[in-house]
């Protein structure tokens, strides 16, 4: 970026904040055109033409932060807030956890300030806030002040905050493996379809169950993932997927009947075509280069693929139960009743639904968010994220 590095530069006057999950910066200046941001994971670099507080001539503004810690770098990583006499940023931490300062080395520039009023929060104009400032105007420095000293005091490491390139390798490795099988059971579908047509359908479980079943237990790891904090996903999303796929998974497993089933062919390739398309995706966010033709295909196909999924999983089910309750016995007698495995079945189908409106409608929170952002900003806001 050439015009960072321009001598004329001046540093305008920047106010910063945290909370456990973002960093805040608040860069005072009028924006005469669209800021230049370049983000990676330790450091921050800003350069823009605008007006500074109390001034009429336009200037060039630029500043370079070598942050504490990480942050989720590229354009994935920030959100960017251009407003009349000011522009705001929201840096997503890399790992959860409180900083003790912005700048990697102790000195402090001049034109640094802290943002007490969002410190801690990062929400200043919530309801509760400006109750608690009316009571207690001094509120936020005390806070602030007793969060940063506590802060110095207690040095003992957080279980979460490993270090953070022996947790990228890892997820690094873990979805380049993740892709590689479902990719492999992807193109095994394709090909054998492609050369026998609907007779390959009896065949399917017994070419490629033993792969897809061992996709879905590493696949189960992702529970783990969210978690103890390695990926920012809410772990009962992760959990309702992967266990949802193990259950239709061992449905098919332990009913031979099912195996021949064409549903079983068409619900694999539904399964392995979106993650041919995930994994690609989480591959490019752990290492901060996403492509947007990548993020379109993540929050588009999903709309297909998983709907369809979700009625072939259904229809194994239905089959399961009809077979289940005539080929295994009961697991236990109550009274004159007894408790069959297609009863289970029946109670988890009926509360199948659920499960799948409550990831429909999470995916779709997502797919508004990365793809329809910029579109949805309040007044003069631009969302970058």
């Amino acid at each position: 970026m050439d015009s960072l590095a321009k001598s004329s530069s001046v540093n305008p006057f920047v106010y910063w904040a945290q909370s456990n999950e973002q960093v805040f910066l608040r860069v005072e200046l009028e924006a005469k055109g669209s800021p230049e941001v370049v983000l990676s994971a330790k450091t921050f670099k800003f350069s823009c033409d605008g007006i500074a507080p109390g001034h009429r001539d336009t200037q060039h503004f630029a500043f370079t932060i070598d942050l504490h810690d990480e942050v989720v770098p590229g354009k994935d990583g920030y959100r960017m807030d251009i407003g009349g006499s000011s522009v705001q940023f929201f840096l997503d931490k890399s790992t959860g956890g409180f900083w003790p300062a912005l700048f990697k080395t102790r000195n402090k520039p001049a034109w640094l300030k802290i943002d007490f009023n969002r410190f801690q929060s990062g929400d200043a104009d919530s309801e509760e806030e400006k109750k608690d400032e009316v009571i207690d105007p001094d509120r936020p420095y005390k806070a602030s002040i007793d969060r940063l000293l506590k802060d110095m005091i207690d040095k003992k490491p957080k279980i979460t905050q490993g270090p953070v390139e022996l947790k990228k390798l890892y997820l690094t490795a873990y979805n380049a493996f993740m892709l590689i099988g479902f990719f492999g059971i992807f193109v095994s579908l394709i090909k054998n379809y492609v050369l026998h047509g609907s007779e390959f359908f009896p065949h399917t479980y017994k070419t490629v169950g033993t792969n897809v079943r061992i996709m879905q237990y590493a696949q189960a790891l992702e529970v783990a993932h969210a978690t103890f904090g390695l990926v920012r996903s809410a772990p009962l999303t992760a959990f309702l997927q992967s266990f949802g796929r193990l259950v239709v998974l061992h449905i098919i497993h332990f009913q031979p009947q099912l195996h021949g089933l064409p549903a079983v062919f068409w619900l694999f390739l539904c399964w392995s075509a979106v993650e041919v398309i995930r994994y690609p995706y989480y591959l490019a966010q752990v290492n901060g280069v996403m492509p947007q033709v990548l993020k379109v295909l993540r929050y588009t196909t999903w709309m297909v693929l998983y709907p369809a999924g979700m009625m072939l999983e259904v229809v194994v089910m239905l089959q399961g139960i009809q077979a289940y309750h005539v080929t295994h016995p009961s697991l236990v007698r109550l009274g004159n009743f007894d408790l069959r495995w297609s009863h289970l079945i029946g109670v988890y189908l009926c509360a199948f639904p659920f499960a799948c409106i409550f990831l429909l409608r999470h995916m779709f929170s997502l797919t508004k968010t990365q793809l329809f952002a910029d579109n949805s900003g309040v007044s003069k806001s631009r969302k970058v994220k």
